[in-house]
C-alpha cells in the first residue's frame, strides 16, 4: 500500500489495514504494527505479502485499503479507503473429472450407466461385461470426461494432440491420440472399451493418465492429471459339480463317488450269445451334472458346439481301457443341475479293481469355470457267476476291521493303548469279560461277510478262547459284540499283551485283512488274596479245545460201556476231562469245590471237593470216566450243540 500526506502539517502516528476476500471463501488479513508519521507531501510504500493457497481458474479477489484505520488523526477531508480487485489468470489445466463411468447393456437391450468415484472400490460382474474374445480377455465400456480448469486454452504443441491412458496395476490396456484445442472451463467426454484380460479373485488398480506425453505446456499442475479406482471381479465363475454318489448299472446301485463298489450279473448282465466269461458287458453309468457356482455354465468360445464330459474305464483308451465321451453339452444356469442317464461303457468282469472316472468339461471349454476339468473316480469290483464257476472266488469281498476300543471290565482301552485291571474290573465268577466292535466298513468292503468265521483271543501270543462261528454282517454295518466267555488271567507282576483277530481262521476270503488284528497292554494293579482259575485249555478224551471254544465229538470219540440187565443191553458214554488248576493269587486258596454243569442242568452234573492249592501253585485236575461213579456221568447222544461249564 502506498500513503499520502496531502495536507499541509505533519500527522501523528497511525495505522493502515490491507484486506483480501477470496471468492472460495479464503480471508486475509494485513496490519500495520508499526505507527506510521508523514510529514506534508511525503510518499510512503509498504509491500506486503497476500498468502494464496490456489489461484483456480473460477476465483476472484477483492483487495480493500484502509488507511487510518483507527480514526488517529484529525483530518480535513473523509477517512480514506480504497477497494480493488482480480482474477486468477493462470495457465491451462487438465483434470480427470470426479469419477468415471461404467456402461454396460442389459438382457433387454437398455442401457445403463454407473458412476464409480475416483479413490474408490467397484466389483465388475458379468453383466457389465460388453464382449469377450476368449476366456482370457474380457472387455468393459468406460467413459471418463477431461476437463481444462485452467485461463489459458489446452493447446498441444504437437499436431496430433495429447494422449491419454488406460493401464491396469501399471500395465498399458488403452490409449487415444487427437486430444486437440480445449478452452478454458471446456471438457470433454471419451467412450472406450477395454480388455481387462481374465477374470480372477485379486483387487486390481485402474488408472486414468491425462497428457502422458506432456504435449500441454506449462500447466498449472499436472498431479491432477492421474485418477485410479480400484476394480474386483464378482460373481465370476460357474463351478461345475458331480454330486455326492454316482449310480452304476442297470438296475442301478447308488454309491459314493471315491469308494469301492461291488457289481454283480444283476448289475452288468450277460449279453445275449456272449460269453459269460470273456464277453464283453454293458456297464451303465448316471451321474448328476449340477452348476455350483455364481454364474452360468456356456462353452461361449466353442463356436455353439458346447462342451464335452468324459467317462473313463481304466484311464480310457490311453491305458487300455474304454471310454465315452459326450460332447455338445448345453448351458447350465447357476445353481441348475441335471441327470445324465446311464451312459454305456464296455467292461469284461474280472478278479480285478477297475476305475472308473467322470471329468465334466474334459477339454476345459466353458468360459471362467472355478473347476476346469472336474474330476471324480469311483472303483468297481465284479463278483458274477463266472467269476465263482472259473476261480471259486469273486473280485470283491468284505473287509473286516475292529472299531476304535476294546472294553474289558469295567474300563475302555483304545486298541493299541495300555490299562491297568483291578478286582472290581473282574466278574463274580473271578473273570474278566470283554466287549468290541466288529465293521464290515474297510478300505477295500464291497460285499456282506459271510457267517462262519471265528475270532480269537491271544495271550502273550498264545490263542487262549476262540469265538463261536459269527452270523453275517451286511456292507457297510457294524456291530458291538461281547465275547461269550469270559478270560481266566494269571495275576502278576508282569505287562502282557491282549490280542484280538476277527476272522482269525480266514474261513471268510477277505482281499486285505490289515484291520483284522489289535492288541492292548494289560498290567494287574490291587491284586491280594487267592484267585483260581482252570488255565485257557480243556482236555477231552485227549483232544484240546480252548474254554469257549467248539469241539466236534464222534462216537468213536468217547467211551463205551454195554451192561445187560434183565435180558437187555444197555450202552453208556462218557468221557475223561483233564485241565490245569491254578492260584494265580498271592495267598493259599484253602479247600474249595469244583462243579461241572451239563446244558441246562439245574443240579451239577459232576462235584468235586478239592484240597487247597497254594498261592501261585498250578496242578492237573482229572476227571476220568466211569460208569456209574460220582466223578463222572453218562451221556445221553443227542444231535445239537451242548454246553459244558465248569465253576471252582
Amino acid at each position: 500500500d502506498t500513503a499520502l500526506a496531502a495536507g499541509y502539517t505533519s500527522t501523528k502516528s497511525f495505522f493502515s489495514r490491507l484486506v483480501a476476500n477470496s471468492s472460495r471463501g479464503r480471508e486475509s488479513r494485513l496490519l500495520d504494527v508499526g505507527p506510521l508519521v508523514l510529514q506534508p507531501g511525503q510518499r510512503h510504500a509498504t509491500p506486503k505479502f497476500v498468502p494464496v493457497d490456489n489461484f483456480y481458474s473460477d476465483n476472484e479477489w477483492s483487495v480493500e485499503l484502509h488507511v487510518d484505520v483507527f480514526d488517529q488523526l484529525t483530518e480535513y477531508g473523509p477517512q480514506e479507503k480504497y477497494i480493488t480487485g482480480f482474477k486468477s489468470c493462470w495457465p491451462e489445466d487438465l483434470v480427470a473429472e470426479p469419477g468415471i463411468w461404467l456402461l454396460h447393456t442389459d438382457s433387454d437391450g437398455l442401457e445403463h450407466g454407473e458412476m464409480l468415484p475416483w479413490g474408490g472400490e467397484v466389483c465388475l460382474y458379468p453383466k457389465h461385461m460388453s464382449s469377450a474374445t476368449s476366456a482370457d480377455h474380457v472387455s468393459f465400456t468406460f467413459r471418463y470426461t477431461e476437463r481444462n480448469i485452467g485461463f489459458d486454452a489446452a493447446d498441444p504443441v504437437a499436431e496430433e494432440g495429447w494422449r491419454n491412458t488406460l493401464s491396469l496395476d501399471g500395465q498399458e490396456v488403452y490409449s487415444s491420440i487427437g486430444h486437440a484445442l480445449l478452452a478454458p472451463g471446456a471438457s470433454r467426454d471419451e467412450t472406450v472399451d477395454v480388455d481387462l484380460g481374465r477374470p480372477d479373485d485379486a483387487a486390481h488398480l485402474l488408472e486414468l493418465a491425462l497428457d502422458t506425453t506432456d504435449l500441454v505446456s506449462p500447466e498449472d499442475t499436472e498431479e491432477n492429471n492421474v485418477a485410479s479406482i480400484t476394480v474386483k471381479f464378482c460373481g465370476w465363475g460357474p463351478n461345475l459339480y458331480a454330486g455326492e454318489s454316482v449310480d452304476l448299472g442297470s438296475p442301478a446301485k447308488i454309491t459314493g463317488w471315491e469308494t469301492l463298489m461291488c457289481l454283480s450279473d444283476t448289475e452288468v448282465p450277460v449279453e445275449a450269445g456272449a460269453d459269460p466269461y470273456t464277453g464283453e458287458r454293458q456297464l451303465y453309468v448316471t451321474y448328476l451334472e449340477s452348476n455350483v457356482g455364481p454364474q452360468a455354465a456356456d462353452a461361449v468360445f466353442s463356436g455353439g458346439a458346447g462342451w464335452s464330459n468324459r467317462l473313463d474305464y481304466d484311464g480310457g483308451l490311453a491305458e487300455g481301457g474304454a471310454y465315452k465321451l459326450q460332447s455338445n453339452r448345453r448351458k447350465l444356469e447357476s445353481l441348475q443341475q441335471r441327470t445324465v442317464q446311464g451312459v454305456a461303457l464296455a467292461v469284461v468282469p474280472d478278479l480285478e479293481q477297475h476305475r472308473v472316472a467322470l471329468t465334466l468339461d474334459a477339454n476345459s471349454e466353458i468360459a471362467w469355470c472355478v473347476n476346469p476339468a472336474f474330476r471324480r473316480e469311483v472303483t468297481v469290483a465284479y463278483c458274477t457267476e463266472a467269476l465263482l464257476t472259473e476261480h471259486g472266488r469273486c473280485g470283491c469281498s468284505g473287509d473286516l476291521t475292529l472299531g476304535n476300543s476294546l472294553v474289558i471290565g469295567q474300563q475302555t482301552v483304545e486298541w493299541g493303548g495300555e490299562v491297568c485291571l483291578t478286582p472290581s474290573d473282574a466278574a463274580d465268577d473271578g473273570l474278566f469279560y470283554i466287549t468290541y466292535q466288529e465293521r464290515n466298513d474297510g478300505r477295500n468292503a464291497a460285499l456282506a461277510v459271510r457267517s462262519g468265521f471265528q475270532n480269537t483271543l491271544k495271550w502273550d501270543g498264545v490263542v487262549v478262547s476262540a469265538s463261536e462261528e459269527r452270523p453275517s454282517l451286511d456292507y457297510p454295518a457294524f456291530r458291538y459284540v461281547g465275547w461269550r466267555e469270559g478270560l481266566s488271567l494269571q495275576k502278576d507282576d508282569e505287562i502282557h499283551t491282549l490280542t484280538l483277530e476277527l476272522n482269525a481262521l480266514k474261513m471268510e476270503p477277505e482281499l486285505h485283512s490289515d484291520g483284522n488284528v489289535q492288541s492292548v497292554s494289560v498290567q494287574f494293579c490291587n491284586y491280594t488274596g487267592p484267585h483260581l482259575n482252570a488255565g485257557h485249555t480243556l482236555y477231552i478224551n485227549g483232544m484240546d479245545v480252548l474254554w469257549g471254544g467248539t469241539i466236534r465229538l464222534q462216537q468213536d470219540d468217547l467211551h463205551s460201556v454195554s451192561y445187560e440187565y434183565g435180558g437187555c443191553f444197555y450202552n453208556y458214554f462218557g468221557f475223561d476231562l483233564v485241565y490245569q488248576e491254578n492260584n494265580a493269587g498271592s495267598v493259599d486258596s484253602g479247600a474249595f469245590d469244583a462243579v461241572i454243569y451239563y446244558d441246562d442242568m439245574e443240579e451239577p452234573a459232576m462235584r468235586m471237593q478239592l484240597e487247597n492249592l497254594d498261592a501261585g501253585g498250578s496242578r492237573t485236575r482229572s476227571w476220568r470216566y466211569s460208569s456209574g461213579s460220582g466223578d463222572t456221568f453218562n451221556l445221553t447222544l443227542s444231535s445239537g450243540v451242548h454246553r459244558l461249564r465248569l465253576v471252582i
